[in-house]
């Protein structure tokens, strides 16, 4: 009997969901919250029995994470039509996911490669999911200074400025987009910062004598877990601690209401998440498109095959 896949409103049926993922320890709240507050969702149906689900939180046009890949009896050939199916929902966007229930082999060979740089605001589960902590791997020394993004020393003396931090939302838009433009040296849309910032439900914000200097926000599934997007500093106030802050003050923020957050950073800002409160992610994993660099791929993924001593 063929698999048949759903994926509208009206084919939610959260008992379903929650008799199929309580397998993984997941509560029939959960599964209300987590998939009704999903952008995208995929049923698979065999004998009008569901067998398997995956589900993506969608920020934009952009990015985009997966969660609650199952399959009944790990069916392997559900789950290959399941990602299949979500991916091309996906379209152009960055997918990410980070997952250690298959073997790693399972993703790699669906398009996906381990990210170097995802990171979890989580000290409390299961240490083997993450690496430990100050890891780099040997090529992230010699990274070309020319990719990172701007980081400029200060021409401001933190002991003698006074930086507060807030998690009340600012609709300063034109700051805010002048801010990340600045600090990833490239002009950002101020229409897509409007949507995306309008779409977010947690958010942090650094200010000096009352001026935006930093910024940063998180999407979540209102469920269990978020997805931290935008941190950005005014280049004239980086090196002073305030992009740390942000993202430890949103990362606070964001467990102190139950939510697990994770974020995908630029490789030139490894070290900047190597510290207390942050962890790296071990079976993190990126969807390369056709269409990516292979100079950018190996900036952020593993190649195809990489396997730690532990894993051979």
């Amino acid at each position: 009997m063929s698999i048949i896949l759903k994926d509208k409103i009206e084919d939610l049926n959260y008992e379903e969901i929650y008799d199929l993922l309580k397998n993984k320890g997941k509560s029939l709240e959960y599964c209300k919250k987590a998939f009704s507050n999903t952008n995208y969702f995929v049923l698979a149906y065999k004998n009008s029995e569901l067998v398997g689900v995956v589900r993506a939180l969608v920020d934009g046009d952009d990015w985009s994470i997966l969660y609650d890949l199952y399959a009944k009896d790990l069916d392997y050939s559900i789950l290959n039509e399941l990602l299949n199916e979500i991916i091309s929902k996906l379209g152009k966007r960055h997918i990410f996911t980070y997952d250690n229930s298959y073997d790693i082999s399972f993703y790699e060979n669906r398009g996906f490669l381990r990210t170097k740089t995802g990171f979890t605001y989580d000290l409390g589960r299961d240490n083997d999911i993450y690496l430990p902590q100050n890891f780099k791997y040997p090529e992230e020394l010699f990274i070309d200074k020319k990719s990172k993004p701007t980081k400029n020393k200060s021409k401001y003396d933190k002991s003698l400025i006074s930086i507060q931090y807030t998690n009340e939302n600012n609709k300063d838009y034109k700051r805010i987009n002048e801010i990340l433009s600045k600090a990833f040296n490239r002009e950002r849309d101020i229409n897509n910062t409007i949507k995306d910032f309008e779409a977010s439900e947690y958010y942090s914000y650094a200010y000096v004598d009352s001026k935006l200097v930093g910024v940063s926000r998180a999407i979540t599934d209102k469920a269990f877990n978020a997805f931290i997007l935008n941190v950005g500093v005014d280049p004239d106030y980086q090196g002073l601690g305030i992009g740390y802050n942000l993202v430890l003050k949103l990362g606070e923020k964001l467990k102190e209401n139950g939510y697990i957050p994770f974020l995908h950073t630029h490789p030139g800002a490894v070290g900047f998440y190597t510290r207390e409160g942050f962890r790296r992610n071990k079976y993190a994993y990126e969807y390369i498109h056709d269409s990516e660099p292979i100079e950018v791929v190996k900036l952020f993924d593993l190649p195809k095959g990489f396997r730690f001593i532990d894993e051979i």
